[in-house]
């Protein structure tokens, strides 16, 4: 629609780009997605600062792609009917001519639960419905208004976020593969382990009822003990371990233990210098022998508690450069066959 000077007047901007409703749905979908990847990559961090950077995200992918639904129907949708000005509704419309440009940056929009309602309404019955998303959107004010969030708190929003995800999606008719791109995976692992992160939550509120009864952790002296080098008896190491290192309890907060299994790396190593072998520890388990608290390797990851580190490096014996050689030469000689054979 133009102006009074015959100038196209376009209600919407982003960076350097002004863009009518005709664009509004496909722009509401990109960012959607860049909150969406932003959520699942920030919360393999293991500093909880970046925990609740994965919070946001997840809160601002949800809302928004809820609203790229509603826009899809008509850019109408996403006003709140209630609060909205007669300038919004004339830019919803197409009708950019009338009032100031700058006016469509403070659209007074629905909020997320209406939308979901909304959406609710339009598309019959489906998860995507108020309420679906209040982990999400709980976890999203904590971390906005109070910089607050802990782990268990952030996986148990990250879960619900990848079933409402997962359903707007079905429901927008958008390949799932092509949004989440190499994230699928951590996604779809997401969904799986709502059963696991229930057990994990009931054995975290048992060890903090626990932690309750014995007053304040000492935080001193549990930094001075977790610089000290943890030691158990052999009986007292976890199946498949045998490194053992001091950590502060998820649970409680007093001092416990990460049991670790070890594994050799390939040989490596530059063209002037001898390979090096590196022995890798990896956690198999958790142990708080203050408040009981036992975690499994699964728990571990939901809690993001489940870093690998080198334990050394050494250099590698003629044996086991002759042998990875020989490994390296049967590879090659297969993936030989294999090309011959696709020929």
């Amino acid at each position: 629609m133009p102006n009074a000077d015959g100038q196209s007047v376009l209600p919407w901007s982003f960076g350097h780009k002004r863009f009518g409703n005709d664009e509004l749905p496909d722009h509401l979908l990109r960012i959607s997605n860049y909150h969406a990847l932003e959520a699942i990559s920030e919360s393999t961090s293991t500093d909880a600062r970046r925990w609740l950077n994965s919070a946001v995200h997840a809160g601002s992918a949800i809302e928004i792609f809820a609203k790229y639904l509603l826009a899809k129907q008509n850019p109408t949708l996403i006003l709140d009917m209630k609060k909205a000005s007669d300038v919004s509704l004339l830019h919803t419309i197409g009708r950019s001519d009338v009032g100031d440009t700058d006016d469509a940056m403070n659209l007074q929009t629905r909020g997320p639960d209406a939308c979901f309602k909304l959406i609710g309404a339009i598309w019959g019955p489906t998860k995507v419905n108020q309420g679906c998303a209040s982990r999400v959107l709980n976890a999203r004010n904590a971390a906005i208004h109070l910089g607050l969030l802990d782990r268990a708190q952030l996986q148990e929003a990250l879960i619900e976020f990848a079933d409402v995800m997962t359903e707007m999606l079905r429901l927008a008719d958008v390949d799932a593969s092509g949004f989440w791109k190499f994230r699928q995976v951590q996604v779809e692992r997401l969904s799986s382990e709502r059963s696991l992160h229930a057990g994990l939550k009931t054995k975290l509120v048992e060890s903090d009822r626990f932690a309750a009864a014995l007053g304040p952790v000492d935080q001193d002296a549990m930094r001075l003990e977790l610089k000290h080098e943890a030691e158990a008896d052999h009986e007292d190491m976890m199946p498949r371990s045998t490194v053992v290192m001091r950590a502060q309890c998820p649970g409680c907060s007093r001092v416990g233990r990460t049991f670790y299994s070890t594994s050799d790396s390939s040989p490596e190593g530059d063209y002037d210098g001898r390979p090096m072998i590196q022995t890798i520890a990896h956690p198999v388990g958790f142990r708080c022998g203050t408040c009981g608290l036992e975690l499994t390797l699964g728990e571990l990851e939901q809690l993001n508690m489940a870093g690998h580190f080198e334990l050394e490096t050494r250099g590698a014996t003629d044996a086991e450069i002759v042998e990875y050689d020989e490994y390296l030469a049967d590879v090659y000689a297969q993936q030989s066959q294999e090309f011959e054979r696709g020929r």
